[in-house]
């Protein structure tokens, strides 16, 4: 087994996806410094399947996965994955690792900017979830944990219950994400200590949609046909906000008027469960921020406005199930989803 493994856990929506590709497309460079990203368990970039395998769908992943680490000294796994991973899988993923000391990696984002992300990128990956729905799963067990907003000390706890409080580092999001180059960058030499090298720069990799854009992809996902897989889904929403670019058609600025002038719901520092949360994370755990605690707390807001299916006219729903079918008919039956 490997003398050290260090977990890189995101969770969702605070850079993983630009530092995952950044970790696979550099292997050799970061094994040249004695650091290995194991093959096993990767999907695309990210070794979400490891994370997967501790849900049960494949234990002997994990075998496979401890004999590969077992040639090297220190091991970096990179999931978002593992955050939300419960009781039971979190036992199995520490158990896989034997004896070995796990250094955990946690990215903090503050909280109404990290929930109205997710959110969006929910409705991205084909979901329907209006953001009121969406925020009433972080107080109830829906048995869906990939809708389940992020909250970090639901994460910490458990993470810190099977691996150790001391083995823990937070790094905050809104602290070093002003320049997207530099992250990576940062992130390796404060895990790692081994510097600024050119290679390690991040660049942004997921779509940005304007909002009334993803409002539209969210009633595309109600209207249209459900027969799509995943892959289809993901590649559909894509396909939509590339059409936008492109040709906008002659009903969609009346949409996004529409969506304009409603009242939008408001998330801020100062709502009361998020104020709580904040708070409870930085008195628990702030002796393990890498960054200041004052960047994680300090004041944000969020502006989310919503279109109820019912204020649409018959004639604009139309409009967006026409739309769907047309990019669905185009779409290639198994889409890569790398």
């Amino acid at each position: 087994m490997a003398d050290r493994i260090v977990l890189h856990v995101g969770p969702h929506k605070t850079g993983s996806t630009a530092l995952q590709h950044m970790f696979a497309t550099n292997r050799r460079v970061l094994a040249r410094y004695g650091i290995h990203y194991p093959i096993t368990g990767l999907d695309g970039a990210a070794h979400q399947d490891v994370a997967r395998a501790c849900w049960g769908k494949d234990s002997s992943l994990l075998l496979d996965l401890a004999n590969e680490m077992a040639e090297h000294d220190t091991v970096f796994i990179s999931s978002e994955l593992i955050s939300a991973l419960d009781m039971k899988g979190l036992k199995r993923l520490r158990s896989a690792f034997g004896e070995t000391r796990v250094e955990i990696i946690y990215v903090i984002r503050r909280l109404p900017n990290l929930l109205a992300s997710h959110w969006r990128e929910l409705i991205k990956h084909g979901q329907k979830l209006s953001f009121e729905e969406y925020l009433e799963n972080a107080v109830v067990d829906t048995g869906r944990p990939n809708l389940v907003p992020p909250l970090p000390m639901l994460h910490l706890d458990r993470l810190c219950r099977f691996f150790g409080s001391d083995t823990l580092r937070i790094l905050c999001y809104d602290a070093r994400n002003s320049e997207v180059e530099n992250y990576g960058q940062d992130f390796v030499d404060d895990i790692f200590g081994i510097g600024h090298e050119d290679v390690f720069r991040t660049k942004q990799l997921n779509t940005t949609a304007q909002d009334w854009q993803v409002e539209l992809g969210r009633h595309m996902n109600i209207l249209g046909n459900t027969t799509l897989n995943y892959p289809q889904r993901l590649n559909l929403r894509k396909k939509l906000f590339e059409r936008i670019a492109d040709d906008m058609l002659d009903w969609m600025p009346g949409f996004a008027a529409q969506y304009d002038a409603a009242v939008p719901i408001t998330l801020s520092d100062q709502t009361d469960w998020i104020a709580q949360e904040q708070e409870a994370v930085a008195q628990t755990y702030g002796s393990h921020f890498v960054d200041p605690v004052e960047s994680y707390l300090a004041p944000t807001e969020q502006q989310i406005r919503q279109l109820p299916l019912g204020m649409l006219s018959p004639q604009l729903r139309s409009d967006i199930s026409f739309l769907f079918n047309e990019l669905a008919a185009n779409l290639d039956p198994f889409p890569p989803t790398g």
